[in-house]
């Protein structure tokens, strides 16, 4: 029976997997991008990256306020989590950037200049950043698909709020219908003359046509 098993696993592959296949590992730096659950942050990462990238020899794309540049600091924290702030300093910190005092005694992160940010980090960061748009997208449709059918159920059945909708106008027209048509006639306001305001020939004394 062992032999059988072994001989079945050699088929298939370990795990199940083709033979040959190899599950590959991520690395550090995909493990920090992975723990950043804001497409903002992530874009605002992209563009620290690329901008060292494109220039290397700038010093000032070499260092990154965080903490006091006010729309870094709002794209590293719009993450839901509390810790937010903190995974988006994890990426930079294993993409071989450190962390320093500023001039403010604030934290700033900062590019050593033996080290040198390569089109493939963005390009991870680029390709991180569409996968979790896709996901939150997918997670958007699967919450708005769960509230149609919420609203399905509370109309007695309904497969969705559309179809609930159609219902209540049928039954609208139909009460209209149960109604009738309309078959009392219209009245007449006494006016100035005591008749509507105005005179018929037999109110001015005439007795026959003209």
């Amino acid at each position: 029976l062992l032999l059988i098993l072994a001989s079945h696993l050699n088929i298939m592959g370990y795990a199940g997997y083709a033979p040959g296949h190899s599950v590959q590992e991520l690395t550090e730096k995909q493990k920090a991008l992975r723990q950043v659950e804001s497409v903002e942050c992530l874009e605002m990462i992209e563009k620290l990256f690329k901008n060292c990238a494109q220039n290397p020899a700038e010093k000032k794309y070499r260092k990154v306020k965080f903490e006091t540049n006010a729309k870094i600091k709002a794209a590293f924290e719009s993450g839901k989590s509390t810790t937010s702030n903190e995974s988006a300093v994890q990426c930079f910190l294993t993409h071989g950037w450190v962390l320093e005092e500023g001039e403010m005694n604030e934290r700033v992160l900062k590019l050593p200049e033996a080290v040198q940010q390569t089109f493939q980090d963005v390009r991870e960061v680029t390709e991180r950043k569409e996968t979790l748009q896709k996901e939150l997208q997918a997670a958007f449709r699967r919450r708005v698909a769960a509230r149609s059918k919420a609203a399905g159920a509370s109309s007695g059945g309904c497969c969705s709020a559309k179809e609930a909708l159609l219902k209540q106008l049928e039954a609208d027209k139909l009460e209209r219908a149960a109604k009738g048509p309309v078959t009392t006639g219209s009245k007449r306001v006494d006016g100035a003359l005591g008749n509507g305001g105005f005179s018929t020939p037999q109110d001015a004394g005439c007795c026959g046509s003209a």
